[in-house]
């Protein structure tokens, strides 16, 4: 089986001024948080060329994360 790449997306940086509104909004909760690139084909790859963009990765349970049975835990009040 040979696998020929149909689509090509560069990685979008995410615009540091919503960067910036995320972390100080985590901060003023008590949450922590980190700035972490992504390569992934998300959405907001795509949409870039048309508005500004960020995005918030919240920690899944043991880990896991895209596979059968991952969960993440949502805190009431948040």
């Amino acid at each position: 089986m040979k696998a020929k790449a149909s689509l090509r997306i560069d990685p979008e940086v995410a615009d540091p001024r919503i960067r910036d509104i995320v972390a100080t909004a985590a901060s003023r909760l008590g949450l922590t948080h980190t700035t972490t690139p992504s390569g992934a084909g998300h959405d907001a790859e795509v949409m870039a060329s048309a508005a500004p963009f960020g995005m918030i990765f919240v920690p899944s349970q043991e880990g896991l994360s895209h596979v059968p049975g991952f969960r993440s835990i949502c805190i009431s009040g948040y």
